[in-house]
């Protein structure tokens, strides 16, 4: 016998037998992979409704004023001045010109667009980082991850729905994603995958600051964790996290050294006439983080706890080459909360010093899924530690293989029967709110088409019907300053009118 070969061998053999002990007893097991695929398709249809509603949408606010400057300007010269005169973020402004540049249709595909390669994205991060999990473990997880990040988002459509925020505030997330797939892959990174992390990095702090600084804080602590830490995964992928704070950096200089910073800062303060000092940013911060955690966080409980759940249920029946031990859960936990507060942390940071305000609210999904990940790395951490529990007690009480199974695929059916109860919610709400959608729409379209009556006909003005006046928008709710007023001074009908080539719009009703 080879020194040393013996235990491993042993360890190896265990797995199996766990998995088999306690998931895949006859009919036990069978019920345990219904309530799971269950729970997915009922996680399928709330992501399949939220795109559905895209058919709803239409141009809105910025979107008009965006796609004006475009027909001024052209692409290239409109994101020269966005630079020069307005802002900094060299890829969102470039991708949401892109997607004006097209037919206004597009705005009703994107949110199911942005969804599916969101989903797609969190599988293929969840299948680099557990190698061992399943096609429907991480669909499930992905759903999870993107069903409960639009469930407690303050304003999803603004986030989702409104071109000029999701554009600005998804794809970044997406690329984060693909990032993490990239860094977690288990082959010896070379020079091409080094450079895709560089570049993704790059391109995705480019879509806004908030992001930017929230990816560089969660990636320099990744890359100390590879010199303090024995995990050969990790260190294995040090090169990959190096490049990718290569780009992370490289993207905040190039936004920070958008001459436009300074135009946008003298406008803002203009309006809020002082902001926080340099000292006082860190203090203002921490409490504008806080609030965030206790309005979304605190105030969804049950959502959050829902995600955590369903989590913890994919963890519980994944196959895996170790146990879960207590002091390794708990360590998993601590690093995952402590790691998403300090990049929550960073990404209030530029609003707070720039507008003195907690991150506008179309914005807010950045940190809410920054959070969201952490909820779903305590839930795997909870779940792995569970099964590693319940499979060694069961060994040291004696108990047999089937009420092992059976007590295994009651746990199951019960947390999948809890978990489901937040997106069937929201399906609900979805379809009583249905009539609502129909007339927003409705709504959108008989002011499009007397305002551009119109303007073919050359009159001076025109008055159109205001959707203020529809109730219960549901996920659809928001602000009636992002519509139109009835008074034509305001910025959004004065946008609107050129839009149509009209002098003049006024919202009654």
């Amino acid at each position: 016998m080879v020194p040393g070969k013996a235990p491993v061998s042993s360890r190896t053999a265990e797995v199996p037998q766990e998995h088999s002990d306690t998931l895949s007893h006859g009919h036990s097991a069978t019920i345990a992979a219904i309530a799971t695929g269950a729970l997915a398709m009922v996680l399928v249809l709330t992501v399949a409704a939220y795109a559905y509603l895209g058919r709803f949408t239409r141009y809105v606010a910025d979107d008009y004023t965006r796609k004006n400057d475009l027909r001024v300007r052209g692409f290239w010269a409109s994101q020269v001045w966005e630079y020069l005169h307005w802002t900094g973020r060299f890829v969102s402004i470039a991708v949401i010109d892109g997607g004006l540049l097209l037919n206004e249709v597009f705005v009703r595909l994107l949110p199911g667009l942005l969804l599916l390669l969101w989903v797609l994205a969190i599988c293929a991060a969840a299948k680099a980082l557990v190698p061992t999990i399943g096609l429907v473990g991480r669909i499930t997880l992905a759903l999870a991850v993107v069903v409960t990040t639009v469930e407690i988002t303050p304003n999803p459509f603004l986030s989702l729905y409104w071109m000029s925020g999701s554009l600005a505030y998804i794809p970044c997330l997406l690329l984060g994603a693909a990032f993490v797939a990239l860094a977690a892959s288990r082959r010896a990174p070379g020079v091409i995958r080094i450079a895709a992390a560089g570049l993704l990095t790059l391109l995705a702090g480019g879509f806004n600051e908030g992001y930017a600084v929230a990816q560089l804080t969660l990636l320099l602590l990744a890359l100390a964790a590879t010199w303090v830490t024995a995990l050969p995964a990790l260190r294995r992928s040090r090169s990959v996290l190096v490049s990718g704070c290569a780009g992370s950096v490289l993207s905040l200089v190039i936004l920070g050294a958008a001459p436009g910073n300074g135009v946008r800062f003298g406008v803002i303060s203009e309006i809020i006439r002082t902001r926080p000092s340099l000292l006082a940013l860190p203090g203002v911060t921490i409490g504008f983080a806080a609030q965030f955690l206790n309005d979304v966080f605190v105030a969804r409980w049950v959502a959050v706890l829902a995600a955590g759940a369903m989590v913890a249920l994919v963890a519980a029946r994944t196959p895996v080459t170790s146990p879960m031990s207590a002091r390794r859960g708990f360590l998993m936990v601590v690093s995952a909360v402590f790691a998403a507060l300090i990049a929550l942390v960073g990404s209030f940071a530029s609003t707070a010093y720039v507008e003195a305000r907690i991150t506008p609210i179309y914005a807010q999904i950045v940190p809410v899924f920054i959070g969201v990940c952490a909820v779903a790395v305590v839930g795997w951490g909870c779940g792995r530690y569970v099964r590693s529990w319940c499979a060694r007690i069961s060994r040291d009480a004696g108990n047999s293989t089937r009420w092992r199974s059976v007590a295994m695929a009651s746990s199951v059916v019960a947390v999948a029967g809890l978990a489901a109860a937040v997106p069937v919610q929201s399906l609900i709400g979805i379809w009583d709110d249905r009539d609502a959608f129909s007339a927003y729409a409705a709504a959108k379209d008989t002011q499009a088409a007397l305002a551009q009556s119109a303007g073919l006909a050359g009159r001076p003005s025109v008055v159109v019907p205001a959707t203020s006046a529809i109730s219960n928008l549901g996920v659809f709710s928001h602000s009636g300053f992002e519509e139109m007023l009835a008074d034509p001074g305001w910025w959004i009908n004065k946008g609107e009118a050129t839009y149509y080539g009209v002098g003049s719009i006024s919202a009654q009703g």
